[in-house]
């Protein structure tokens, strides 16, 4: 894939400079056509234990210019620097709430519909937050 075909595959972001990818992505935001590919035309990679790396912390970002080449250890490292790692306090890698957020559903003594509707969950999550089963350390 050329830097044309990158660029007609993804929308540039005026005010960051990413380019954010047109195309389908995965649970955690990034291009499933492969960071890899984007990498190898972005970045030159060749070894499969290179990585592509954000400098913009955008994962749907696919502008070579905010790409580096990395290996998997500094990926894990930056991921955690950056607050992304899973079980990380205050920001849990895939988690829609923070912990300051289910302390407060778990505190808030209002109906659950108008929790749930206040916050963008479930009235289910919302119950078995206040019922201790899931986030169970706030």
């Amino acid at each position: 894939m050329t830097e044309a075909e990158l660029l007609a595959r993804s929308s540039p972001e005026p005010n960051s400079g990413c380019w954010l990818w047109l195309g389908h992505c995965n649970d955690q935001g990034y291009p499933r056509y492969g960071q890899r590919s984007i990498g190898r035309m972005a970045l030159g990679l060749t070894d499969r234990d290179q990585h592509a790396l954000h400098h913009c912390d955008t994962p749907c970002c696919v502008n070579p210019a905010h790409l580096y080449v990395g290996t998997h250890q500094q990926n894990m490292a930056d991921m955690a620097r950056r607050k992304r790692a899973r079980g990380q306090p205050g920001n849990l890698h895939s988690a829609k709430l923070t912990y300051a957020i289910a302390r407060a559903i778990r505190n808030d003594r209002r109906m659950l519909k108008e929790i749930a509707a206040d916050y963008g969950v479930s009235l289910a999550t919302v119950s078995l937050i206040r019922n201790g089963f899931i986030w169970k350390d706030v």
